[in-house]
């Protein structure tokens, strides 16, 4: 009796095909964190403190080594804005001028619906990328909208100075480089993963001597604003696993489809998502003595390798003679269409056919 060839199926393939050294994307920081104070005081006593939180969005082109992961530029991008929420400060304390006697005397801030504008000077924000420090002079904060009041009252006289910011764009100084890192989370079957973080602190204290008197006011800023992104560099091989993820269960290369065909070779082949109410892509008949295996492909995404063994052993593995392969090898070069259709003969030992694919 003829013994019928043996088929396997067996897969071998890089994860990555070689990436560029530098990195450029357009992040969408969202602020994460926002843990600022504010608070005013007399050297005579008296003090108040806020925390606002902020909220936004800073678009930014970041350029960064994907070895070493040194950011080399970030440049703010149009929408860039930082939302303040609504906050007051105010304080009061007895203060004594000369020749006056002693008032009681009152600082009052008010802010209401600020945005801040963040926008890069000249064509590329520079980053030092030995520390990750964003240079200063790069930057320009204008606060282009709300409104903001102080209030200085004296006994019963008091003056208030109002500045709208939509009417009045105020150019806010950048007290301390911000700082840009990037991370890498894992490499899978899919792509890159980077977690990027943008950190402004702030440590700011001002002191200004009340006029004829011997007290001062101080206003103080202190904290840290982080806004932070999470992105994935996508391979070929994982946008296609996306499109078609509804399809398979697992996430190896050795997982498999509906149909019984593996998740990497389904790629290479250039198969669509097969669900199991669907014809398995691969078929096996007879025709005149010999075993016939068709695989229908429309392109290719990797160069396909056909190796056939007579007994299974690791070094045994060989290409398949060409004249086995009704298209021949240029059939199985990546992007070459049409179906694949292996003729096997029948012989003694069986013959045992495995497929490997290569980016």
């Amino acid at each position: 009796m003829k013994r019928i060839a043996a088929v396997t199926l067996g897969l071998l393939a890089p994860l990555f095909s070689s990436f560029s050294e530098t990195l450029r994307y357009t992040v969408p920081f969202e602020i994460s964190e926002s843990d600022i104070s504010y608070s005013i005081s007399f050297s005579t006593g008296g003090q108040d403190t806020a925390s606002p939180q902020f909220s936004g969005i800073l678009n930014a082109k970041v350029a960064f080594d994907r070895e070493t992961l040194e950011v080399t530029e970030c440049t703010f991008l149009d929408g860039s804005r930082i939302y303040w929420e609504n906050f007051s400060l105010q304080t009061q304390s007895d203060v004594t001028y000369e020749g006056l006697g002693t008032f009681p005397t009152r600082f009052s801030f008010l802010f209401e619906g600020i945005s801040t504008r963040l926008m890069t000077i000249g064509d590329r924000g520079r980053v030092d990328p030995a520390n990750g420090k964003l240079y200063d002079d790069d930057i320009a904060a204008i606060s282009d909208q709300g409104v903001g009041s102080i209030t200085i009252g004296i006994g019963d006289v008091q003056e208030t100075e109002t500045i709208d910011y939509a009417v009045e764009p105020s150019e806010q100084e950048i007290v301390s480089s911000p700082t840009i890192a990037v991370e890498r989370i894992k490499d899978d079957l899919y792509g890159q993963h980077f977690n990027f973080t943008l950190t402004f602190s702030f440590d700011e204290e001002e002191s200004e001597t009340i006029e004829g008197s011997n007290s001062s006011f101080t206003l103080r800023e202190s904290g840290q604003l982080t806004a932070t992104y999470s992105y994935s560099e996508t391979t070929p091989f994982g946008s296609w696993y996306s499109f078609n993820k509804w399809s398979f269960d697992g996430d190896e290369l050795d997982s498999e489809n509906e149909a019984g065909v593996p998740l990497y070779l389904a790629y290479a082949l250039g198969f669509m998502a097969y669900r199991d109410d669907q014809q398995a892509p691969l078929s096996l008949r007879y025709e005149h003595g010999n075993a016939v295996l068709r695989i229908p492909s429309d392109y290719r995404n990797d160069d396909v390798y056909v190796e056939y063994s007579r007994t299974l052993q690791q070094d045994s593995w060989s290409m398949v003679p060409e004249a086995w392969l009704a298209g021949g090898y240029p059939s199985l070069k990546k992007e070459s269409s049409g179906e694949i259709m292996l003729t096997l003969p029948f012989v003694d030992p069986p013959t045992f056919i495995r497929l490997r694919a290569e980016p």
